[in-house]
C-alpha cells in the first residue's frame, strides 16, 4: 500500500458547504490518487485519530479534505507517530473553496484539477511544526501542535467561550469588548513572554499571535516574513494601549487586504516561548482551534512533517499552446491555438 492515498474529510464542516462540495468531486478525486479511500470525522479528534489509524495500516498519503478543524486534528494525528514511520508520510491538504491558510501558507493553487495534479505527484517538502503544551480545558497538561499559527488573547478566548454550546453569543461579545477596554485598566488581561528565563514582554495584552507560517486563521497574511522551514517562531503583540487604540489595531488587522502584510506589528524571531498569565485566564488556539489556557510553552519541531507541495516546475509552468483543428463555418481549419495546458 506504498502508494495508497487516505482521505480525511468532515461532512459537516462550515456549515456542510464542504460536504455537498466534497460529493461533488469525490468521485473525480479517488479516481486521480487511486487506490484511495476515504474517513468522514466530525471533529478534530476524530481526524487525528483517522489519520493515526490510516498511517498505521499503511497508508503512506494522508490528504485532509476542507475545514481548518480537520486539518489541524490530521497534523496532531500524524505528529503522534514515532519520527522515523511519520518521515516516510506524505500529508496534504484539499481546499474545496476559497483557498484558507493552509492552502495560502503552503502556495497552492486553488484550482482542484492543478489540486489534485500535486497531491498525485507527491512532492514534499519539510515543514517545522508548532508545539505548545498548555494547560487543558480539564485541567492538567496537554500538548498540541500546529502547522500555521497560535495566538491567544481577546479572540482566542472569545472562540474558546463560543465553543462552549450554553454560551450567550450577546453575553460573550460584550464580555469580550470589556476584556478589550479593560486591556487599558487595572482589571484588563495581563501576560508575561519569556524566552530561556529573559523577559520578552510584561503588560496588558490584547493579544499575542505566534506563527509558524505567513497566514493567522483570523487575520490573513500577517507574517510575510516566516519561515517555516527556519526551526524558528515569529512572535508579536498587542498591548499597553488605549483600549480605542487596540480596537482600531485590530480592525486593521481584519482588513488586511487593504493594507500592507504584517504593517504595524512588531515581530521577534525565537525558537521557543514561555506565555504566563498575571490577571485572570486566558485562553490559547492553534490553527484557529481553541485547545487551552495559559500558562503555555511554545517550540518548534524543526522539519517534522513531510507536507506535499507545488514542484517548481509546477509553479513555473506556463500554458502550453498545442496546434488543434477546428470546425468554422463548415470548413476544418488547422493550426489554432488553445490553451489545452492549462
Amino acid at each position: 500500500m506504498a502508494d495508497a492515498t487516505a482521505f480525511i474529510v468532515n461532512p459537516k464542516g462550515n456549515h456542510h458547504s464542504d460536504g455537498r462540495r466534497w460529493m461533488a468531486c469525490q468521485r473525480l478525486c479517488l479516481r486521480e490518487l487511486a487506490p484511495a479511500e476515504v474517513t468522514a470525522v466530525e471533529t478534530p479528534d476524530e481526524a487525528a485519530e483517522a489519520a493515526r489509524q490510516s498511517a498505521l495500516r499503511g497508508y503512506r498519503k494522508l490528504i485532509a479534505v476542507g475545514d481548518a478543524g480537520t486539518s489541524h486534528g490530521v497534523v496532531n494525528g500524524v505528529m503522534s507517530l514515532a519520527d522515523s514511520h511519520r518521515r516516510q508520510l506524505k500529508v496534504g491538504f484539499l481546499s474545496l473553496s476559497r483557498p484558507d491558510q493552509w492552502s495560502r501558507t503552503l502556495d497552492l493553487p486553488r484550482n482542484l484539477l492543478r489540486q489534485l495534479e500535486i497531491l498525485s505527484a507527491g512532492h514534499t517538502l519539510p515543514y517545522d511544526v508548532g508545539r505548545v503544551e498548555c494547560q487543558g480545558p480539564a485541567g492538567g497538561r496537554i500538548t498540541r501542535y500546529f502547522l500555521n499559527g497560535a495566538s491567544l488573547g481577546v479572540t482566542s478566548d472569545l472562540k474558546r467561550e463560543w465553543s462552549d454550546p450554553h454560551t450567550n453569543l450577546l453575553q460573550t461579545l460584550l464580555r469580550q469588548f470589556g476584556a478589550l477596554r479593560g486591556a487599558a485598566w487595572p482589571h484588563g488581561p495581563r501576560v508575561r513572554l519569556e524566552h530561556k528565563g529573559a523577559v520578552l514582554y510584561e503588560g496588558d495584552c490584547a493579544l499575542a499571535m505566534l506563527m509558524e507560517g505567513r497566514f493567522h486563521p483570523d487575520f490573513g497574511n500577517v507574517a510575510p516574513q516566516a519561515d517555516p522551514t527556519d526551526g524558528m517562531l515569529d512572535v508579536a503583540w498587542l498591548g499597553g494601549l488605549p483600549w480605542w487604540r487596540l480596537a482600531l489595531r485590530l480592525a486593521g488587522l481584519w482588513l488586511g487586504p487593504l493594507r500592507q502584510p504584517g504593517a504595524g506589528l512588531e515581530w521577534k524571531t525565537v525558537p521557543q516561548l514561555g506565555a504566563y498569565s498575571l490577571r485572570g485566564p486566558i485562553a490559547v488556539e492553534v490553527d484557529g482551534q481553541p485547545v487551552g489556557l495559559l500558562p503555555a510553552t511554545f517550540s518548534v519541531v524543526p522539519r517534522a512533517l513531510p507536507v506535499m507541495v507545488a514542484p517548481v516546475a509546477v509553479k513555473l509552468r506556463k500554458p502550453v499552446f498545442a496546434p488543434v483543428d477546428k470546425l468554422q463555418n463548415g470548413r476544418l481549419v488547422g493550426n489554432v491555438k488553445s490553451a489545452a495546458g492549462m
